[in-house]
């Protein structure tokens, strides 16, 4: 299950490549992909506890 956990994790890079070049400024650019983790995290949660 772990591994699946990983496999998502690095699969955030995709929606992050896609989302940064609509950002201007550099905060926002840096902050996006913890901004992606967070929405993710209760997910990834439920799927590490079954």
């Amino acid at each position: 299950m772990q591994a699946r956990v990983r496999e998502w994790h690095g699969a955030l890079g995709a929606p992050h490549e896609r989302i940064v070049p609509r950002l201007r400024r550099v905060e926002p650019r840096k902050q996006v992909l913890g901004y992606l983790r967070g929405l993710l995290s209760p997910v990834l949660g439920r799927m590490i506890g079954t």
